[in-house]
Order: C-alpha cells, then sequence, then structure tokens
C-alpha cells in the first residue's frame, strides 16, 4: 500500500470515527462557530515560505471537527510534514488528528481520543485547530481560504467543513454536526510585488540622450519625444540612428510600436506606442519632433522655411503641436521667420542648423501652446 493510500485511509478512518459522534439524537439547538485562517505573511517572494495558522471559536461545546483549507498550487507548494495539530483540544493529549494534502486542499479532521483520562468536550475561544506550510513558487495573488460551500448540511452530507457540538462536556452526550451557522474569516497572500506598468526609458546604447517629454503633450499623446537625430549621417555614411536604437521600454524592445507618417521615414509626426504584456494594448503614445522638419517630408529646407514664415504671419498652417515644436530652432518657444531663416539656409549650404541634440536641450524647458 502506498503512502497516499494509507493517508487517505488513516484520514477517513478519523471523518469516520468524527461522523459516529455526529449523528446522535439532534437534541441539541445548533450554535455559532467562527473560523479564521491567518497566514503569517501576507505579501511575500518567491523562495519565501508561509505558516498558516487556522482556529476556531465556538459558543458550544465542540466535537468532531473537519476542515478543508484552500490555497492556489499553482503559486504554493505545500511544505510536507509541516502539518501541527492541536492535540489538547479535548483534553491534555486528547485529540486524535490527521491531514491529507491533494492538489491545493489539505484536508483535516479532528476526534476526541474517547480512551484518554480526562477527555472531554470543550467550548473553544479561538483556539488553534492546527498550523501547516506552504512556500511561494510563482508571483500572484492565492487565497488561504474555508469554503462555505464545504460545509456539512442537510443537502451537502459528504462536506468536509463541521464542528460537531455536544449538549455538554460530557464527549460521550447528544451531539448534533449539521446545522450551526458558521462565519469564515479568510485571507490572501499576495506572492511579489505589484509589476510596473510597462513604459518608454532610454537605451543604455543611445547615440546620444534623447528628451521623453512629458509636459509638452495633448489629448492623444502622452507626451512628446525629441532630440533624435533619425535623418543625420555618421562621417562613414552611416545612418546616425533610428528610433529604436534610442528607445526601448521596460518590458523590452518587442513592446515598442513606431507608426511612420506620409513620408515614410522616422520624423515629424512619427507615433511612438508603449504596448502591454499582451503585446496589443496601448499604454503610452508619444509623438515624435524632429526640430527643422516642419512639413514632416523627411528634409529640412525652403519648404519648411515658408511653413514657419507663413505661420508667423498669419498664424496658419501649423497644425500640431509636433509641427510647432519643430518649427522652434533657436529654442524662444515660437516658431519665427528667424527659425525659417535657418531651415532655408542650411538647405542651401548644409551649415547653420544646430544638432538635434542641442536644440532638444532648449525646448525641454519651454511648454508649448499651438496658437
Amino acid at each position: 500500500m502506498t503512502k497516499a493510500k494509507k493517508a487517505i485511509g488513516v484520514i477517513l478512518a478519523v471523518v469516520m470515527l468524527a461522523t459516529m459522534f455526529a449523528f446522535g439524537s439532534f437534541a441539541v439547538t445548533p450554535g455559532n462557530a467562527t473560523f479564521t485562517v491567518t497566514p503569517s505573511a501576507t505579501q511575500v517572494e518567491v523562495g519565501d515560505t508561509v505558516t498558516v495558522t487556522v482556529a476556531v471559536t465556538t459558543d458550544y461545546y465542540a466535537g468532531p471537527i473537519g476542515v478543508p483549507v484552500h490555497y492556489d498550487a499553482a503559486l504554493f507548494d505545500y511544505v510536507e510534514n509541516s502539518f501541527t495539530p492541536n492535540a489538547d483540544i479535548y483534553g491534555a493529549g486528547a485529540a486524535d488528528a490527521n491531514a491529507f494534502n491533494n492538489n491545493g486542499c489539505l484536508t483535516v479532521a479532528f476526534a476526541p481520543k474517547s480512551e484518554v483520562a480526562g477527555v472531554k468536550a470543550q467550548v473553544l475561544n479561538n483556539v488553534t485547530l492546527f498550523t501547516f506550510q506552504l512556500t511561494a513558487k510563482a508571483n500572484g495573488v492565492s487565497p488561504v481560504q474555508l469554503k462555505a460551500e464545504d460545509q456539512k448540511a442537510l443537502g451537502n452530507m459528504t462536506g468536509k467543513l463541521y464542528c460537531g457540538q455536544k449538549a455538554n462536556a460530557t464527549i460521550t452526550s447528544e451531539d448534533i454536526m449539521i446545522g450551526q451557522t458558521f462565519t469564515l474569516n479568510n485571507s490572501s497572500v499576495t506572492i511579489g510585488g505589484a509589476a510596473e506598468p510597462n513604459t518608454l526609458v532610454i537605451k543604455d546604447t543611445a547615440p546620444s540622450q534623447p528628451v521623453i517629454d512629458l509636459q509638452n503633450k495633448s489629448e492623444e499623446h502622452t507626451g512628446s519625444v525629441y532630440g533624435m537625430d533619425t535623418l543625420g549621417w555618421n562621417d562613414d555614411l552611416t545612418p546616425e540612428g533610428a528610433i529604436a536604437d534610442y528607445l526601448t521600454t521596460t518590458l523590452g524592445d518587442e513592446y515598442l510600436r513606431v507608426t511612420l507618417p506620409d513620408s515614410g521615414v522616422e520624423t515629424t509626426g512619427t507615433i511612438i506606442e508603449v504596448l502591454d504584456a499582451d503585446g496589443e494594448t496601448v499604454l503610452e503614445t508619444y509623438v515624435f519632433v524632429y526640430f527643422g522638419d516642419v512639413d514632416a517630408d523627411g528634409q529640412i529646407g525652403s519648404s519648411d522655411d515658408f511653413v514657419v514664415s507663413y505661420y508667423e504671419a498669419n498664424y496658419m498652417g501649423i497644425d500640431t503641436l509636433a509641427q510647432f515644436m519643430a518649427g522652434d530652432i533657436d529654442g524662444d518657444g515660437w516658431p519665427t521667420s528667424a527659425d525659417g531663416f535657418t531651415m532655408g539656409y542650411y538647405e542651401s549650404n548644409y551649415m547653420g542648423m544646430p544638432t538635434q541634440a542641442d536644440v532638444a536641450a532648449l525646448a525641454v524647458d519651454n511648454v508649448y501652446e499651438l496658437v
């Protein structure tokens, strides 16, 4: 016979013994009992061990007791041989107790040892019935609980949650096992801290430090991002960098989604989204600003000069906050003809245009408002 079969056999024997005590004349008026399940900690980390204490209070003389305690077996492992019963419930050493653990439920049964001197039923006042231990193995929240649907009742005679009731302290007095009112005080344990939401972060290997700006935002955008030279070239004629070279998320690159504007290049108006762990839910949305490229065609030149100069004169032609910011080259908070001149001059001479990082250092102190 295996150990498991032996364990089942022992506990069934205890339950049968308890049942014998359960069904007398049923002359006792049903009373009240309160079961309380208390873990030694409600916030732990994977690898930590929690001691669970189960106690009971009755307003009657308690007879045989059965308690099934449920926990999430996907989050906790039961610690073998950790079950420690209270042998003195019916007097010194007068309780016979056994436990069986199976797939997230530790079932415990107590019965009085009638052959032990001094055995008697007792009114219990927050008396510890037993303790056992669980070891956390995965992050999550696990209830450690008794379930009302487990209570033995006329409609649920196979229920394993009961606290037999005696008419008086004599353990052989009339008893009743069903009909009491039970109050169940349960608990839960959180394993691992609450996960931080995914967010946009700058890569340690970024070619330069871009700005993640949370103050210059709109209804559609969590904020704006700038200071990345996605259109520039290094001396060896390789691209200076792409958005993915500068930015990532706390969950990794695969949770960063970049959507290009109509020009098909990473310039002003590019949308940068941060995705949740499901890879679909959008948590944050940023708009990219490339200083100097106001019309978002992927180049800095006379067309941008025209847009900025026209806007200065007519307050028209710039429709988004990103365009407005892109037109401010000198960092004074407004796109003006002076900025436009710098753009046009750059197209003709490839000179005079400050770096994206230099303009970003000026822009970070501005709060832009599209007129």
